[in-house]
């Protein structure tokens, strides 16, 4: 992930207290993803990911934090969305759009045993049967209109 946003404790003590999380004892950037700068952030009590996209309008990541939100409520197992002091899902710094969520504790592994792909097929159906909200749109072009 190329770093296209870079802040300082102090920016983001302030990103921070946006979302009503005080006294942050580390922050480091995350490596990995795409179209965004995301920093794991410390507290005394919490980990979080604080992610500023570069690439995407307002509203795709306000629809993406909405869809977090709406799985959650679902008990579907993916990171929390948190919302900011004002109830926001999404703020904007320096006129990007900018989320925080709590951090999923885990690896990533590049290879995944047999036990690993059943439970993840047994997540793939739940995620199948939970109705899609009516603001997920119904036609992708998959990048499509990237090519001649």
């Amino acid at each position: 992930m190329a770093n296209y946003t870079q802040l300082t404790t102090l920016e983001i003590q302030a990103l921070m207290d946006s979302f009503g999380v005080s006294e942050i004892s580390n922050f480091e950037l995350i490596q990995g993803g795409a179209e965004n700068s995301s920093f794991m952030v410390e507290n005394s009590n919490n980990n979080f990911v604080l992610s500023v996209y570069n690439e995407k309008s307002f509203d795709q990541v306000h629809r993406l934090a909405k869809l977090l939100r709406y799985l959650n409520e679902k008990e579907f197992p993916t990171t929390k969305i948190m919302e900011s002091s004002s109830e926001e899902l999404v703020i904007n710094y320096k006129q990007k759009p900018t989320i925080l969520k709590r951090y999923l504790n885990g690896r990533v592994c590049k290879s995944l045993n047999s036990k690993m792909l059943f439970q993840l097929g047994i997540s793939i159906g739940k995620l199948h049967k939970i109705p899609p909200p009516e603001y997920l749109p119904r036609n992708f072009s998959y990048g499509i209109e990237s090519f001649s």
